[in-house]
């Protein structure tokens, strides 16, 4: 995660999805030669399949894990008879958006909702793409151990 310029989330944070979710919960693993390469979260809902988190190891990637990653699960909802795939949130024209578009996703605008429980006035501003790409540029310089180590605690504040 530190490579793609995102801290990652904790073990916390994974314990607590598959905790909660249950059943629902499942998790889509790649492995070459008996290593794991490339992990996800599936969660399905009512007939709904999603995965909100993946990732691959960079040195196994001109395997295409993310390939076998993403298949394996619309496989799994195809055959489990789910209706709907959701391929998560990307940002239009970016990597991850530009993947997942190759499948066939179809783009579906996603509506944030606020409740402001102390009555301020909230000033909404588009996000700031340079900025977040010069933040992201910095993170993936970062020592790996240092990167894990302070990643967990911020990227709970995060969204990305």
């Amino acid at each position: 995660m530190r490579d793609l310029g995102s801290p990652v989330h904790s073990k916390k944070w994974f314990e607590a999805i598959l905790r909660y979710y249950g059943e629902n919960a499942r998790m889509g693993l790649v492995y070459y030669n008996e290593q794991l390469i490339g992990a996800c979260i599936i969660l399905s809902i009512n007939n709904n399949v999603s995965i909100p988190w993946a990732s691959t190891l960079q040195e196994y990637n001109r395997f295409s894990p993310n390939m076998l990653l993403y298949w394996g699960v619309i496989k799994y909802a195809a055959d489990n008879g789910f209706v709907r795939f959701d391929f998560g949130r990307s940002t239009p024209d970016e990597g991850t958006y530009k993947f997942k578009e190759q499948w066939g996703a179809q783009p579906v605008p996603l509506y944030w909702n606020y409740i402001n429980l102390c009555h301020n006035d909230i000033k909404f501003s588009p996000p700031n793409t340079a900025g977040r790409n010069t933040v992201a540029r910095l993170w993936q310089k970062l020592p790996l151990g240092v990167a894990n180590f302070i990643g967990p605690p911020i990227r709970k504040h995060i969204s990305l």
